[in-house]
């Protein structure tokens, strides 16, 4: 891929392409292999079953000041809750709890994002955290575009004006 493309040159998840390398299995292809061994034990014991699946690097990688690996984090997550929302129209005596554990760095998204003269993101010059207000904490704010921080800010799909909007995290 190529820089100032969506998604960037980062290497998001497994090796790189056309290489032999590791390739894990994403949140949803393991839930989906759940969900069915345990619907087999169940049926077969004639008991319920209990599933907690969790995509840790939801939080992970927020805490982490890793804005593109949070987003991609997000979206295998939503992948999995896809996954359990085709189980439970298969088998429509499922509930489900759908639950967040923490607020994974409290990221936030700053649209239009502040930039330098050469277009990359820069940082934030609030302060969210409440933590003595006085003290100068610009430098500890440092936004992420695309590829991290000092790079291209992200770019969102058009919006219904047809307008794609970019924003930094």
């Amino acid at each position: 891929e190529q820089a100032g493309s969506k998604e960037g040159r980062l290497i998001l998840y497994g090796s790189r392409p056309n290489t032999r390398g590791f390739a894990p299995a994403t949140g949803a292809e393991l839930g989906k292999m759940a969900l069915e061994i345990l619907k087999r034990h169940s049926h077969a014991r004639g008991k319920p079953f209990f599933l907690v699946a969790e995509i840790e690097s939801t939080d992970n990688l927020p805490n982490n000041a890793n804005a593109i690996g949070m987003l991609n984090a997000i979206k295998r997550a939503d992948d999995l809750v896809g996954v359990v929302r085709h189980f439970i129209a298969e088998n429509p005596h499922t509930f489900t709890i759908l639950a967040a554990d923490s607020d994974g760095g409290a990221p936030q998204c700053f649209g239009p994002p502040p930039v330098d003269n050469d277009g990359r993101v820069t940082v934030s010059g609030g302060n969210s955290t409440g933590i003595n207000e006085e003290e100068d904490l610009a430098d500890r704010f440092e936004l992420d575009g695309v590829e991290g921080r000092n790079t291209e800010p992200f770019t969102a799909e058009p919006n219904d004006f047809g307008d794609p909007q970019k924003f930094a995290i």
